[in-house]
């Protein structure tokens, strides 16, 4: 299998190193005030994202370590362009970067891909020319769609909707009924306590989501069939989300809800001893619960677990 790192970034590379520009820009812009317009947001998080490779054989190293064999390299600066008022310079700064891509990826071109930058202002008709533009109905209609769906999957995924309406399932076709939806239409009552998980997540008893608990504070997490060796599993207990772990034959109990970002662990990747987060890549032992890679910070809260016959119990405070 092949794997493909689709959304790589220059980020920290020396292609957002300013020393870098300014000795390949033509002379008249190598002592300008900035390099590239910002946005204004902090893409190194108060500096807690500082691994970046410095040189491109230390870039086929992270990815040789995270086991990525194709990496699609695109800007993070360059993102910027546009914001650039002054067409020449625009111009200048894009083949800037483009060269410097291309020497960086010339490093192992079968495995680093870059993608250019083309400024604005510069003359596209003869491209254009080449592949072809939209005229009729139906061409156009597609891509008003894609960037439509675009739009309203990015609502939807980070709204919380998915997490509010656990037992929906979303299609392109009811989501505008679905959204003009009270709660108690949708199926649920409103309060978030009251509401069901969806199928990646296991009822601990058959009581509509009532934990039993015994005297002691041990809850029935999961049947212990449902957890395999090195698999972690998302679960609902005493009405927490709790991610479950079996390590070697070992099992661990942690949140499922990130500490930086509101992710469900049990959606991420278990590697070896480490869950790595699906939202931004942070990472935790789930054994102690401890934030092991940026940009996680606060540790995990763990719990105690235990196999009692074919249950999977943990110990909720």
């Amino acid at each position: 299998m092949t794997i493909i790192d689709a959304d790589g970034h220059a980020a920290g590379h020396a292609a957002d190193n300013e020393a870098a520009y300014r000795e390949r820009l033509p002379e008249q812009y190598r002592r300008r005030s900035f390099i590239y317009a910002s946005d204004g947001f902090d893409r190194h998080q108060n500096g807690k994202i500082q691994k970046t490779p410095k040189t491109p054989r230390q870039n086929l190293a992270d990815n040789d370590r995270e086991r990525i064999d194709v990496q699609i390299i695109y800007p993070t600066g360059g993102l910027m362009l546009s914001r650039v008022r002054e067409p020449d310079y625009a111009i200048a700064l894009a083949g800037t970067y483009n060269d410097w891509l291309h020497d960086w990826c010339s490093a192992d071109p079968k495995r680093l891909k870059g993608v250019a930058l083309v400024p604005l202002r510069a003359d596209v008709r003869a491209a254009i020319h080449r592949l072809g533009h939209f005229e009729n109905f139906l061409q156009i209609h597609t891509c008003s769609h894609a960037a439509e769906q675009l739009l309203a999957c990015t609502a939807v995924i980070y709204s919380g909707l998915l997490e509010t309406y656990r037992r929906t399932t979303v299609s392109s076709g009811g989501l505008r009924s679905l959204l003009s939806s009270p709660p108690a239409q949708a199926g649920v009552q409103g309060k978030r306590s009251e509401l069901l998980p969806d199928s990646r997540f296991r009822r601990n008893d058959a009581h509509e989501g009532r934990s039993i608990m015994s005297d002691d504070g041990w809850v029935k997490a999961a049947d212990r069939s449902k957890l395999a060796e090195g698999e972690v599993l998302g679960v609902i207990v005493a009405g927490k989300e709790i991610a479950l772990y079996d390590l070697g034959g070992e099992l661990y109990a942690t949140d499922d809800i990130c500490t930086h970002a509101y992710a469900k662990l049990s959606d991420g990747w278990l590697d070896r001893d480490e869950i790595e987060c699906p939202l931004h890549a942070g990472r935790f032992d789930p054994k102690t619960g401890k934030a092991t890679a940026p940009p996680c910070t606060e540790d995990l809260k763990t719990y105690p677990v235990r196999v009692a016959g074919d249950e999977i119990q943990v110990k909720m405070e």
